[in-house]
């Protein structure tokens, strides 16, 4: 399995979002707390978009499911 990148320390983060990631074996977690719900979509949604690429060599495409 992939490790996460390092560079993955320097994806900026809107101020009000702690969060952290976690990989375990063929999993990675991502976790945070925000005071606005908002907040938490976007900082997880970056996340996404740039662990998908780097981890498995695909596109970051939003899925539609996001759009419900």
């Amino acid at each position: 399995s992939q490790r996460l990148p390092s560079s993955l320390i320097s994806v900026p983060m809107p101020s009000p979002v702690r969060g952290d990631l976690t990989q375990l074996p063929g999993l990675v977690v991502a976790r945070c707390l925000a005071y606005e719900a908002l907040h938490a979509r976007a900082w997880l949604i970056q996340i996404w978009k740039y662990l998908r690429p780097v981890l498995l060599g695909r596109q970051a495409v939003t899925p539609r499911i996001w759009n419900t």
